[in-house]
């Protein structure tokens, strides 16, 4: 009976564990994809100049 708690114990700690990593995954990609939009933005800004919303329009009516 103490053997299969303690194996139960170690299941749940590796499952808490593994939701954790993935947690923590998730918000660095959601970091490294907002910081990526984010200077793809600037570098637009740079080569056009202007107003980014009205480039986006001007490239999509054309």
């Amino acid at each position: 009976m103490i053997e299969a708690l303690f194996a139960f114990m170690i299941f749940c700690s590796v499952l808490v564990g593994m939701i954790s990593l993935q947690a923590s995954l998730n918000r660095s990609y959601q970091r490294v994809l907002h910081a990526n939009s984010h200077q793809v933005e600037e570098e637009i800004t740079k080569q056009y100049g202007g107003d980014l919303p009205y480039i986006i329009e001007k490239v999509l009516r054309s």
